[in-house]
């Protein structure tokens, strides 16, 4: 299987993958940083709320629900 490379945003619920860049504001750079979004770490998605946003991720043995919009300038190898 070959590697991809998408947005956070585009993962699918079950679908993991390992963060490879992050091209946000500073601030939010800050704020992900904080919560364990690093290059290099693993990630699942682990569904949506009802209207598709926000949607949980797992980080680190930590939930953490993220708008769509948030997980744009994010990008995975899946």
């Amino acid at each position: 299987m070959a590697d991809c490379k998408i947005r956070l945003s585009s993962l699918s619920t079950g679908q993991r993958a390992i963060i490879t860049r992050i091209h946000v504001s500073d601030a939010l750079r800050e704020r992900l940083t904080a919560l364990g979004f690093l290059e290099g770490t693993k990630i699942c998605c682990l569904g949506a709320g009802p209207s598709g946003d926000p949607v949980a991720y797992e980080v680190r043995r930590t939930v953490i629900a993220l708008r769509r919009t948030d997980c744009d300038g994010i990008e995975v190898l899946c």
